[in-house]
């Protein structure tokens, strides 16, 4: 049995949310966006908007992150929308 952790995150955890959604947008997007914009600096789009978001949310923003069971993050909840989430690629073949 896998053991998933849910948290909420942390500024700390920009990094890893940052390269997720970007890992995520590569495998799900690859047949509709440019490749010259998957293969740009998405990740240091994507780093400067979550570092904004989870500095800056408010009261009402949940974003939760799945931790493994080496408190490595797998995947996050939230944003703007509650129904949004990335999961890393490998993950998203199996279940919570």
């Amino acid at each position: 049995m896998n053991d998933i952790l849910i948290r909420p995150a942390t500024e700390q955890d920009a990094d890893l949310i940052a390269a997720i959604h970007a890992s995520s947008w590569r495998d799900a997007y690859a047949h509709i966006l440019a490749p010259e914009f998957l293969n740009g600096a998405i990740e240091a789009d994507r780093l400067a908007v979550w570092s904004q978001r989870l500095r800056d949310r408010s009261t009402t923003q949940l974003i939760n992150v799945a931790c493994d069971p080496a408190g490595l993050v797998q995947g996050k909840r939230g944003g703007s929308s509650l129904l949004r989430a990335a999961w890393r690629p490998r993950r998203r073949e199996g279940s919570l």
